[in-house]
């Protein structure tokens, strides 16, 4: 299993765990216990805003990865130069 597939399976875990929690808030409802059912709503969202980061990091390293956008910019900036300096080492041996 390759990072973006673990990363997606995850994520799926994530929001049906979600969902769960909702589902748990919803007969809390219904059987008149409020203040749990806040507490599972609360949990289901801060699960959901929880993976909404984790996928923008993700998106965020693969970009950085293929050394698109200002932080791939410069991580492909930082490669070139430690090549460099490696590459200067070695002729100085």
């Amino acid at each position: 299993m390759d990072i973006k597939e673990a990363l997606e399976k995850a994520s799926a875990r994530r929001r049906e765990r979600a969902s769960e929690l909702v589902e748990r808030a919803r007969l809390a409802t219904a059987n008149g216990d409020v203040g749990r059912a806040a507490i599972l709503n609360e949990a289901a969202s801060e699960l959901r805003t929880a993976d909404a980061q984790i996928r923008e990091m993700a998106e965020a390293l693969v970009k950085i990865a293929n050394g698109d956008g200002t932080y791939g910019a410069q991580a492909h900036e930082y490669k070139e130069i430690a090549r460099a300096a490696l590459s200067t080492e070695k002729h100085h041996d």
